[in-house]
């Protein structure tokens, strides 16, 4: 469905010698013959009424259709009048209630102007008279056809191209181009609503899937701290085992002790320990033991412990004598 506009097809005369409060602007219909030839259709005035209240605004009447002719000019295109009210009488015709400016009444009272040509918006379609737009003072409507009677494609309510727009054919209804629309309103809504759902839920993610950074933080601190005190108790038993295991070589007389430092250090990891397991099962006795890993280094062999000094005191006996009596023993 296109709309077009219409001006000057038709023209109301001015029968009183002044400017009257109300002017027809459309005879009765439904069908309106033009000067030109062209017809429309006014089945429905109400509409019209209607489309006009639903403005909420007065509409210009001007000289000539300057608006409509000198507007995209920059040319001045002042004012005749208002069209402040508009109105259906008894006999279906259209009706406005106009307030004139000074100039303009007195340009009809000295019937400078004689008629007022309205401007309208039509379906190419139907020709069915949709809203009237402005309307103009003229004279000698017949010839004032050829120059004014122009018809032009609103742009703003071109439905030819929102049809194909919204994928529709070119003769789709206007009840098919709403419906059309609320559907896309409907889908952008939707996926509004899901866009906005998305959102909130990457700003609280579910608590069966996500913890809180410092919750995490603080459980990465604990297991770390947890490997660590294991770790450690871990590397405690084995060096103890490691120890053990040496000391056993040594007194049975197959590593010599100054190798011991040697062992510790193959023994460092598990894998290293089996290994000297395996090694020391298989090695010969090198030599009976000595008794000296047990032994103080700081302390001279053959010198008395505390227990054999505090006999002697006891005794009488002196240390020295004591010593050679235990070293016979020993020997």
């Amino acid at each position: 469905m296109t709309l077009e506009t219409a001006r000057a097809a038709f023209a109301t005369a001015f029968e009183a010698a002044s400017a009257p409060s109300e002017a027809q602007l459309f005879p009765a219909g439904p069908a309106i013959e033009g000067r030109d030839g062209r017809s429309w259709r006014l089945s429905d005035p109400a509409a019209v009424v209607a489309a006009f209240k639903a403005n909420k605004a007065p509409l210009v009447i001007d000289y000539e259709h300057a608006s409509f002719l000198k507007a995209d000019s920059g040319e001045e295109a002042p004012a005749a009048g208002w069209i402040t009210d508009v109105f259906v009488k008894p006999d279906n015709s259209i009706w406005g209630s106009v307030e004139w400016t000074e100039r303009a009444s007195g340009m009809i009272a000295r019937r400078e102007y004689r008629f007022l040509s309205p401007e309208f918006v039509f379906d190419r379609d139907t020709r069915e008279i949709s809203r009237l737009r402005a309307a103009g003072l003229v004279n000698r409507p017949a010839l004032e056809l050829a120059a004014l009677a122009k018809e032009k494609e609103d742009p703003a309510m071109n439905l030819t191209a929102i049809c194909s727009a919204l994928g529709l054919v070119a003769a789709a209804s206007p009840e098919q181009v709403l419906e059309a629309i609320e559907k896309l309103k409907g889908e952008r809504d939707t996926a509004r609503s899901e866009a906005e759902t998305a959102i909130a839920a990457a700003k609280t993610p579910p608590i069966d899937k996500f913890v809180p950074r410092a919750d995490y933080d603080k459980v990465k601190e604990d297991l770390a701290t947890a490997r660590a005190e294991t770790e450690a108790t871990r590397k405690a038993e084995h060096d103890k085992k490691v120890a053990a295991a040496i000391d056993a070589a040594v007194k049975a007389g197959k590593i010599a002790p100054a190798s011991k430092d040697h062992y510790v250090a193959l023994c460092k990891t598990d894998d290293g320990f089996k290994s000297f397991e395996q090694l020391v099962a298989t090695m010969p006795v090198i030599g009976d033991g000595s008794g000296l890993d047990g032994q103080d280094p700081q302390k001279p062999a053959g010198a008395l412990t505390g227990e054999e000094k505090a006999i002697c005191a006891q005794l009488g006996i002196s240390e020295a004598d004591y010593a050679k009596d235990k070293a016979a023993v020993a020997a």
